[in-house]
């Protein structure tokens, strides 16, 4: 039987629930827009999202008798899935009857070749489409650049609902990082390969169980080393979540991951061999939008009068940067760069900044150390982020999207209206080495294209 904590068992499986849900809409086509209107956040999904969901999950759990004792990591699933030539073996240490797999043949999975986008721009290639039966979703806002080649993350989706689902942590040049699967959502035991971060360097992801209560698994390591790892470097049960929490979004830098733990409001900062958890009694206010640089991890706080701001593993929290009667909004951080929107006046009635600021500084630790340094100033604000001395982000004009991109540096912007018939999915995944890759889908399905940065030209 179940075992019932003070959360009650409603609760447990309807937060598992949100988490499947999570998991698929990060990469759901959608807009990265926000505009000044209103002060909507990119906090995920609302819990309400997939009642069906929840009660088949429910359903499906009942009486399930599991156990957290380590399964059998060489039993096969009782599933065949795609890429059947990728020698997929079994994570150790799960529960039983939770089988989550890494390819050993990576290139199996996918060898990446590019054809000519023919959209109108040029120089731009995209990824062809991916084997029948599958549907590809780019995890939104998930990627980097490591100085010669793009690295993306990508889950493709089975048509069929007892076929499993494929995570792959992919780049621009030869096979991937790393490759899993994990089972479909209608199977007995909830298992999920969840949460999934990249940086230059390193890669981040979770797993979440429930047999009898949500264990959340965090696994971190070299690009060069996460495909073949089998241990967690941490192990969450309900007693460190608060309840039946999941690490929600996955922040990462050669050394350190940032996540925000929701709904129970905490903040996690973990090396391989730390962690911390910030919890609800050290913050004012729920965190939102975590965002890491180095060993220092950063955060909006509320979404009222919002504020940044920094921790690391033995400091803090304090609060960075604080624009009373202002707000700190579409924050983000990559290597050693802060940039964020400072919004003002806002109308009570229609929600509308009547001021919108970007600015920009080197990411610090103390706020009487930051050196901000305004970048522009417009009506409107994009669920941006910083790569590569830019920052990035989509706008929708009417019925015209574009790709905007400011230079941190000179304060000056590139734009590019977006073909007709496609719209952002997945948003900026990375920038270097002269070109841009960015999630997109049309009617057809979602796809990245590589656009040279010569060819998003500068507004004067």
């Amino acid at each position: 039987m179940l075992r019932l904590n003070r959360f009650g068992r409603r609760t447990r499986l309807t937060v598992l629930a949100l988490s499947a849900v999570v998991l698929l809409a990060f990469c759901q086509c959608g807009d990265d827009v926000v505009t000044d209107s209103g002060s909507a956040r990119d906090t995920g999904v609302d819990s309400s999202a997939d009642t069906g969901m929840d009660a088949r999950l429910d359903s499906a759990l009942a009486d399930t008798g599991g156990t957290d004792a380590a399964g059998d990591a060489d039993a096969g699933p009782p599933w065949v899935g795609p890429y059947p030539d990728a020698e997929w073996v079994g994570l150790p240490g799960l529960p039983a009857g939770c089988v989550i797999q890494r390819a050993e043949r990576r290139e199996a999975v996918l060898e990446p070749t590019w054809i000519p986008c023919d959209v109108g721009i040029e120089g731009c290639t995209m990824l062809p489409p991916p084997p029948e039966g599958l549907e590809r979703r780019f995890t939104r806002r998930v990627g980097d650049h490591d100085g010669t080649r793009g690295i993306f993350v990508y889950r493709d989706l089975p048509s069929a609902s007892d076929q499993p689902i494929v995570t792959v942590l992919a780049s621009t040049v030869g096979p991937p990082i790393a490759a899993y699967r994990m089972p479909p959502l209608s199977s007995e035991v909830l298992c999920l390969l969840a949460s999934v971060g990249i940086g230059p360097s390193t890669a981040a992801f979770t797993t979440e169980t429930l047999t009898p209560d949500l264990t959340v698994r965090f696994y971190f390591a070299s690009h060069e080393a996460i495909g073949a790892l089998e241990e967690p470097a941490h192990v969450l049960t309900e007693r460190e979540l608060l309840g039946p929490s999941i690490l929600q979004t996955l922040a990462v830098s050669d050394t350190t991951v940032v996540s925000d733990i929701q709904p129970s409001g905490q903040v996690a900062i973990m090396t391989v061999d730390d962690i911390r958890i910030i919890s609800p009694r050290e913050l004012s206010r729920s965190p939102q939008g975590v965002m890491v640089s180095g060993d220092n991890a950063y955060w909006e706080n509320g979404s009222v009068d919002v504020q940044m701001m920094h921790a690391t593993l033995t400091t803090g929290p304090t609060v960075l940067i604080d624009r009373l009667p202002g707000e700190v909004l579409s924050s983000s951080a990559h290597r050693s760069m802060l940039a964020w929107y400072e919004a003002y006046d806002q109308d009570p009635v229609t929600l509308r900044f009547d001021r919108l600021e970007l600015w920009t500084a080197a990411a610090v630790s103390r706020s009487e150390d930051l050196e901000p340094r305004l970048v522009a100033t417009q009506m409107t604000r994009g669920l941006g982020r910083v790569l590569d001395g830019y920052y990035c982000f989509t706008r929708r004009v009417d019925l015209q999207r574009y790709f905007q991109l400011f230079d941190l540096a000179s304060g000056r912007l590139r734009e590019l209206p977006m073909p007709t018939g496609w719209v952002p999915a997945g948003g900026f995944l990375f920038l270097g080495d002269g070109e841009v890759g960015v999630g997109v889908a049309s009617p057809e399905g979602e796809t990245l294209w590589r656009i040279p940065l010569a060819s998003i030209p500068y507004v004067d």
